[in-house]
C-alpha cells in the first residue's frame, strides 16, 4: 500500500524481476535459455524446454513496466498488452563471453531517449552479405554498448524479421572476453591472444603450387576426383572422412539447383589456431582450394567462415583474393564467436542468420546444407592441400597440430600423421619439466597418462586410445596436476559453450561437472564412477553432434589411466596432488543414481 501511495507522489518506471530477486542470473543458464518479448502479444516465449538444473524462464528474465492511472496491479477486465508498457531488460544470460544474444545487459532508463541514428547509419554502410546480420548486431553491440529495443525494431523491420527471430540470432557480446584457456594452468591462450609460433616446415604453411588452379580447370571431374583418392586426403576437421567421398556426396544430390562450398577456418577451439596460422602464412593455397574444390562439387557460391576475432586471417585473405581471381564468388563470412561457432551445421545456422545451434543428421549437408541445398563443409587445412595434390599429385600425409601447455616452445607446427606424441612434444623444444598427462584433440579430448609417448598421432591410433583428433591441439599436462579437478575443469568449459540445444549434451556435461566438482570437495562416492560411466554413455549415444558425442573420452581416458586420482578422492577424501580446494559444500540429487 505504501509504495502504491509513494507512485502517486513519484511515478516512476519500476524493474522487477520474476519471481525472485536476483542480483545475477545463474551462471549455469548460461547458452542455455533464449526469453524475448513479442510487441504484438506482450508473451515470453522460450526457444525450448528447459530442464536444466532448475533453470527455469522465470528465474531468467526481467521486465519493466510503466504503471497505469496509478493501480500498481491491472484490473482484471483490462487488456494485458494495453495496460503495462511492457519491455524485455534482460534475457539470457550468456554471460560475457557468450556472443549469441545482444540483449544480456539490462537497458537503462534513458532507452526511451536514445538516439537512433547511429542504428541507421550502420544499416546504411553494411554491405549486403551472408553475415549482415550479425556484423549489423555487433556493430550495434559497440555503438551502445547494448541492443537498445527501439533499435532491435529498426533492425528487424530492415530484415523482415520478428523480434523473435532477431533475438534468437547470433550476436556478439559488448564486453571483451576474460583470459579464459582451454582449461590449462599451464597457458593461456584466447582467440584474440597474438598468433602462436608456426614451425618452418614446408608443405601446407609455406609451400606454393604454381599452376594447380589452371591444371584443375582442365582437368576432367572424374579425373580431378581422382588424383584427390589417390592422395588419401581426410578431412582435418577432426572426423577424418575421407574427403572425395564428401565431394561424391554432394554431387550425388545435385539436381541442377545451386550447390555451396564453406571453408570452416573457424578455429573453435582457442588454443588451436590452425586455420588462423594457415590463413596468415599461406592464404594464396587455401583460396585456391576452395577454387577447386568448388569445381569439383559445381558450386558457385563459396564462403570462407572466419572467427569475428581473427582479424590478420581475414586480412590475408581478403590480400589473397585481391591479387588473384579464383573464379568462383567467395564471400568472407564471420561466426559469432564461442565454441560451438565452428560445428558444421551450427556454422550453416549462422549462414542463414540463425543461433548457432546443431541439428539433427541425416539428412547432412551434403543433401540439405545452406539453405536447404548440397553444401560442401570442409576445413581450411582440408582444402589447403588441394593445390598440392592437383600440381604435384601429393600424398597428404602431414597434419597441423597445436602443442600447448608445459613445453619449452608452444606454437603450430605441421607434423607427419602418424608420429608419435613424444616426437610431437620434441618438435615444441620438449617437456618444460615433469608431466602428469597429455591432453589431445582439444577440450573435447581425451587425457592419456605422460607414459603413453608411444601414442601415434593418426585418426584411427588416437580412436584406439580412447581420444580423436579433434581440434589437433596436444597440451602437456605438468606433475602435481590433479586429474579430477582437471576434468571437472573441462567438462565447466563445455557446459558454458554448449549449444544446449539437446538434453543430452545440456544436462550430461552439466552433470558430469557437478558430480566432478562434489569428488574433489570430499563428497564423492564409491557409485560416482557408475554414475559417471553412464551419463557418458548416454552422451555419446543420443547427443546431435560431435560436441556432446565426444566429450565422454575425458572420463572414459581419466578413470582409466588416472584411477588412482579418483580412487584417493572418493576413499580417502584428500587430493592426491594436495592442490584441490572445496567448491561445494553439499551435493544435490537430481535424478536417480545407480
Amino acid at each position: 500500500m505504501l509504495r502504491t501511495l509513494q507512485h502517486f507522489v513519484h511515478p516512476r518506471p519500476v524493474t522487477r524481476k520474476y519471481p525472485y530477486e536476483k542480483r545475477d542470473l545463474p551462471e549455469r543458464s548460461r547458452g542455455l535459455i533464449a526469453l524475448l518479448l513479442e510487441p504484438e502479444t506482450s508473451i515470453f516465449k522460450c526457444e525450448s524446454c528447459l530442464m536444466c538444473e532448475k533453470a527455469c524462464p522465470p528465474r531468467a528474465i526481467s521486465i519493466s513496466y510503466t504503471f497505469k492511472n496509478g493501480f500498481r496491479k491491472r484490473p482484471p477486465l483490462a487488456p494485458r498488452a494495453s495496460y503495462y508498457r511492457i519491455r524485455m531488460v534482460q534475457t539470457a544470460p550468456y554471460g560475457d563471453r557468450r556472443p549469441m544474444s545482444t540483449a544480456v545487459t539490462t537497458i537503462p532508463a534513458e532507452d526511451d531517449r536514445i538516439d537512433l541514428e547511429p542504428m541507421r547509419r550502420i544499416i546504411r554502410e553494411t554491405p549486403e552479405s551472408a553475415d549482415r546480420l550479425t556484423r549489423v548486431l555487433y556493430a550495434a553491440n559497440v555503438a551502445y554498448g547494448y541492443l537498445p529495443w527501439n533499435a532491435a525494431e529498426i533492425i528487424a523491420a530492415e530484415f523482415g524479421k520478428t523480434m523473435t527471430d532477431l533475438y534468437t540470432t547470433a550476436g556478439p557480446s559488448h564486453r571483451p572476453r576474460p583470459h579464459t584457456t582451454t582449461c590449462t594452468r599451464t597457458r593461456f591462450i584466447t582467440s584474440s591472444s597474438p598468433l602462436l609460433p608456426a614451425s618452418t616446415a614446408p608443405r601446407l604453411l609455406d609451400g606454393e603450387a604454381r599452376g594447380a588452379l589452371t591444371r584443375a580447370r582442365d582437368l576432367p571431374v572424374e579425373e580431378l576426383l581422382e588424383l584427390i583418392e589417390k592422395s588419401n586426403l581426410r578431412g582435418r576437421g577432426g572426423a577424418g572422412y575421407p574427403f572425395v567421398d564428401k565431394i561424391r556426396a554432394v554431387r550425388r544430390n545435385a539436381d541442377g539447383g545451386p550447390i555451396y562450398l564453406v571453408a570452416n577456418a573457424y578455429d573453435a577451439d582457442p588454443g588451436s589456431p590452425l586455420s588462423r596460422t594457415l590463413l596468415t602464412r599461406n592464404a594464396g593455397n587455401v583460396l585456391a582450394g576452395i577454387a577447386i574444390a568448388a569445381r569439383a562439387v559445381g558450386a558457385t557460391q563459396a564462403y570462407l567462415y572466419l572467427h569475428p576475432e581473427a582479424a590478420d586471417a581475414r586480412t590475408a585473405a581478403e590480400r589473397a583474393m585481391a591479387a588473384d581471381d579464383p573464379g568462383v564468388v567467395v564471400e568472407i563470412a564471420l561466426g559469432p564467436g564461442g565454441f560451438m561457432g565452428g560445428e558444421e551445421s551450427a556454422l550453416l545456422a549462422v549462414l542463414e542468420s540463425r543461433r548457432a545451434m546443431a541439428r539433427q543428421r541425416p539428412p547432412y549437408p551434403a543433401s540439405q546444407g545452406l539453405r536447404m541445398r548440397p553444401t560442401l563443409v570442409a576445413s581450411a587445412e582440408t582444402l589447403g592441400w588441394l593445390p598440392m595434390i592437383v600440381a604435384e599429385q601429393a600424398r597428404a600425409s602431414t597434419k597441423l597440430v597445436s602443442v600447448t601447455g608445459a613445453v619449452v616452445r608452444p606454437g603450430v607446427y605441421e607434423i607427419v600423421l602418424g608420429s608419435q606424441l613424444g616426437e610431437i612434444l620434441s618438435e615444441a623444444g620438449g617437456a618444460s619439466g615433469k608431466l602428469k598427462g597429455i591432453h589431445v584433440g582439444g577440450p573435447t579430448g581425451g587425457i592419456l597418462a605422460a607414459s603413453r609417448t608411444d601414442t601415434r598421432f593418426d585418426f584411427d591410433d588416437l580412436r584406439v586410445a580412447g581420444t580423436h583428433m579433434g581440434s589437433a591441439q596436444v597440451r602437456a599436462i605438468p606433475a602435481g596436476t590433479c586429474i579430477v579437478n582437471e576434468a571437472a575443469t573441462l567438462f565447466a568449459y563445455l557446459a558454458k559453450e554448449s549449444c544446449a540445444i539437446c538434453v543430452p549434451c545440456r544436462v550430461g556435461t552439466k552433470r558430469v561437472q557437478a558430480i566432478l566438482e562434489s569428488t574433489y570437495s570430499g563428497l564423492g562416492r564409491d557409485t560416482d564412477l557408475a554414475w559417471l560411466d553412464e551419463l557418458g554413455t548416454h552422451m555419446e549415444r543420443f547427443s546431435l553432434c560431435g560436441f556432446g558425442i565426444t566429450a565422454p573420452s575425458i572420463l572414459r581416458t581419466t578413470m582409466r589411466e588416472f584411477a588412482d586420482d579418483y580412487r584417493i578422492h572418493i576413499q580417502e577424501k584428500r587430493c592426491p596432488e594436495g592442490v584441490c580446494r572445496p567448491v561445494r559444500s553439499r551435493r544435490y540429487e537430481t535424478m536417480v543414481q545407480p
